[in-house]
């Protein structure tokens, strides 16, 4: 196994070098952009869109991404 830099990885890799070590069948096709979602929005790094995060984090992210006062 090779050590990859997360910064060195590019979003289109992402699925690829996941399916090397877990089940990625039926995943959802966006890498998530942790820098750029704030909020209930969500930034996927492969295509530039923003989504709206309507169920995703409801328990485990309940003040959304990126929140002024978590940082």
């Amino acid at each position: 196994m090779e050590a990859v830099s997360p910064n060195s990885v590019h979003p289109q890799q992402v699925k690829e070098l996941l399916s090397e070590h877990i089940l990625t069948k039926g995943m959802m096709p966006m890498v998530l952009d942790m820098e750029a979602s704030q909020g209930v929005r969500l930034r996927d790094k492969k295509s530039g869109r923003t989504l709206i995060d309507l169920f995703g984090f409801y328990a485990s992210d309940p003040l959304g991404m990126n929140h002024p006062k978590m940082s």
